[in-house]
């Protein structure tokens, strides 16, 4: 990548006759990504996380997606339990703590619950 840019570079110059001058960051390269992969829609702002405990749940998380599309959130879905699942819960919020985009997390779990507050706890999101 080095070798190509330093190339283009040598091009630039030759052909303007003037020393290439590299423009100064208007955003940091995180923000200037966010913003491409906002303007390609592939994101979209926000996210909202569904959690649900187990298949039972199901038609709640379809319930819970339906009433976040009225209102133009994406959604995602995951049946993962604290209880029978712990390391995998904990992996996927690992996951979900690097994104790009805000997320909200809605647990649909019943029972004790453990699910919401173990995803509390390992989330950087509310």
């Amino acid at each position: 990548v080095v070798e190509c840019a330093s190339r283009y570079v040598k091009v630039c110059e030759r052909i303007t006759g003037q020393d290439f001058v590299f423009p100064e960051p208007k955003v940091s390269p995180q923000e200037r990504v966010v913003e491409n992969l906002t303007a390609a829609g592939m994101l979209q702002g926000c996210c909202a996380l569904i959690f649900a405990g187990s298949d039972s749940d199901a038609p709640h998380i379809e319930k819970l997606k339906g009433e976040l599309k009225k209102y133009g959130i994406p959604s995602k879905a995951r049946i993962c339990s604290a209880h029978k699942q712990p390391s995998t819960l904990e992996k996927v919020l690992a996951m979900y703590n690097q994104s790009a985009e805000p997320c909200l997390i809605v647990a649909c779990a019943g029972g004790t619950d453990a699910l919401s507050g173990t995803a509390s706890f390992h989330s950087v999101w509310p």
